[in-house]
């Protein structure tokens, strides 16, 4: 899938997820849901928020890359930069958009 299909897919999530947003913070367009901050997007890619131990298994399953937004805070191991590219299908992007919604802001 290309980075634009991604995007889209992004939107549509965000569109359906109560009180999701995209809006600029730390430098980047930052996906927020209850003043809270699950994901980033540049244009390039998706960096979503997740427990340490998803990100380990996406990294290792190939679906993404460690990403870390500032090295020296306590959450640096905690986002993962998704590798379009690589995920399956459309529907595993929206799943993991969502887990991360849920991991971040603890609701469906």
């Amino acid at each position: 899938m290309t980075i634009h299909e991604a995007k889209r897919i992004l939107d549509e999530c965000l569109e359906q997820l109560p009180e999701a947003s995209l809006r600029s913070a730390f430098g980047f367009p930052c996906l927020f849901a209850a003043g809270k901050v699950f994901g980033l997007y540049d244009g390039d890619f998706i960096v979503l928020r997740f427990e340490e131990e998803l990100v380990a298994t996406l990294v290792a399953q190939g679906e993404g890359y460690a990403f870390a937004p500032r090295p020296n805070i306590a959450s640096a191991r905690s986002w993962v930069k998704i590798a379009h590219e690589h995920v399956g299908s459309p529907d595993r992007l929206r799943d993991l958009i969502y887990l991360s919604y849920r991991t971040r802001v603890g609701r469906s």
